[in-house]
């Protein structure tokens, strides 16, 4: 570590016409270490490092690397894995320190394409291994990285990340992945992106372009039905930060399928949603609020305390009229935990009851 902060102190405090000339010797080795260090302590610095390179060096050095990265990210030798997990990571970096060169020509087009591929090579968990299996390191960490450079994307670019529905279907799909970070980003972008616009129109307003909620259909249903299954997990496996955020976007995405229930269900070109539970009598916003009510039914204090704050979140965010319909599923788990309570308060058993 020691080293690495050296070499960050002496990339800050070269001329810039001779960090220009010994680029290569500073990039490479630091790849090196991105790329096989044990420690994120270490990976952290080389990749703040990296990006000290990448802003303080001239266009065409830069321009280099960059073809660089793109060849270690289509790599399938050996390595393929590492250094696909260096070069996402890479990208993001570029993306944040040097967001006018990635601005020229098709740059920042043909990064969102290299992630897509990658993304939909990873998307295959779902199929290829049981959720709940703890994954390999290989098997999250290019996905991760992906889905970061994605978020910064989104950040510096975001009409650039709008072109993309496919991609967005994709970081829809790794909510559920097992691994927690994963599942974190991919919340974190999906629920950015929500948040900018109005459940009421799909849409940012004015003459704003169609948004991947409309032109995939199904894929509003599936955040819904993913959110929840984050929040449905045992107490010791509960994770407060994806909670709140779920919150939030489950009280968003009620309202938007309460104006727009016809784009809940896939039509063969959006994701494949179960869609049928969401399809039952009232609709796929009385399916949320069953869902949540029978999520609440067992024990567990944390999850039952997100299902009530979600309950209220729901009922913050719209009408009285909007709520009415769905009380009887509402009230059902809270006289639950009621009981539940006034029974372990009489000496009858364990308070296991959220609120």
């Amino acid at each position: 570590h020691s080293a690495i902060v050296l070499a960050a102190a002496v990339v800050k405090k070269m001329p810039p016409p001779l960090l220009r000339e010994y680029v290569p010797m500073f990039f490479l080795p630091l790849v090196l270490r991105l790329a096989t260090d044990v420690s994120k302590t270490c990976r952290d610095a080389v990749a703040d490092t990296i990006g000290e390179v990448f802003a303080r060096a001239g266009a065409g050095e830069v321009a280099g690397l960059y073809d660089y990265m793109g060849l270690w990210f289509t790599n399938e030798g050996a390595q393929a894995a590492a250094l696909r997990s260096a070069s996402a990571r890479l990208f993001g970096v570029l993306v944040r320190s040097r967001p006018e060169f990635v601005r020229k020509g098709n740059r920042g087009r043909d990064i969102v394409g290299l992630l897509q591929t990658a993304l939909e090579r990873g998307a295959e968990f779902k199929s290829g291994a049981a959720l709940g299996k703890k994954p390999k390191d290989g098997e999250w960490e290019e996905a991760y990285f992906c889905l970061l450079c994605f978020e910064n994307i989104c950040k510096e670019f975001p009409a650039l990340a709008a072109k993309h529905p496919d991609v967005w279907v994709l970081v829809v799909k790794f909510m559920v992945h097992d691994h927690p970070w994963v599942q974190q980003v991919s919340s974190r972008v999906v629920h950015a992106r929500i948040m900018e616009l109005d459940p009421e129109t799909l849409g940012s307003g004015g003459s704003a372009p169609p948004t991947f909620l409309s032109q995939r259909k199904g894929a509003l249903f599936e955040i819904v039905r993913n959110t929840c299954y984050q929040i449905n997990v045992d107490d010791d496996q509960f994770n407060e930060e994806l909670a709140a955020t779920g919150t939030k976007t489950l009280a968003w995405c009620a309202a938007a399928m309460d104006r727009h229930a016809d784009l809940c269900f896939a039509d063969g070109t959006g994701p494949t949603a179960d869609a049928a539970d969401g399809r039952a009598a009232g609709g796929p916003v009385r399916w949320l609020y069953s869902r949540l009510s029978s999520m609440a039914k067992e024990r567990g204090r944390r999850r039952r305390g997100a299902v009530f704050r979600t309950f209220a979140a729901l009922v913050a965010a719209g009408d009285g009229g909007r709520v009415r319909p769905y009380l009887d599923v509402v009230i059902t788990p809270v006289y639950r935990a009621i009981s539940e309570a006034e029974h372990a308060a009489g000496g009858g058993g364990r308070d296991d009851a959220g609120g």
